[in-house]
């Protein structure tokens, strides 16, 4: 297909769905991927998450029914911890906006992306701390 859901949904479910994916538009995905898989992992249960710049990312991975986060489009960083990074990004992603309506500028997704990552991997580092 000549547009960008089909392509989503084959890179992250591993196989094609023409026939129930014919558009761009805002459907939970009736396919499970692989971050939903993943996710129903009780190793990995709720260390699963899903960064995209395009706002049509919770259809696809199917935030709904998967339970995995998924910030995407202009979605601000949400939480009691946020980081100084989050706080500025959640501020500059409104101010900075880029030539399409529901797609925000790729760098304010890789830092939401990094800054999740730092914050759980700290949380894991702590846990297994803990633990031992």
């Amino acid at each position: 297909m000549w547009f960008s859901f089909p392509g989503y949904n084959e890179v992250l479910c591993g196989f094609a769905d023409d026939e129930r994916i014919n558009s761009n538009a805002k459907i939970n995905n009736p396919n499970v991927t692989f971050l939903e898989y993943l996710n129903q992992n009780p190793e990995y249960q709720g260390k699963v998450f899903a960064f995209g710049s395009w706002d049509v990312f919770p259809y696809i991975v199917n935030e709904e029914r998967s339970g995995v986060p998924v910030n995407a489009g202009f979605d601000k960083a949400e939480g009691n911890d946020l980081t100084d990074v989050e706080k500025t990004i959640n501020r500059l992603q409104s101010e900075i906006r880029g030539p399409w309506g529901g797609v925000r500028l790729d760098p304010f997704t890789h830092h939401f992306a990094m800054e999740t990552m730092k914050k759980t991997q700290t949380a894991c580092n702590l846990h297994r701390l803990w633990r031992n």
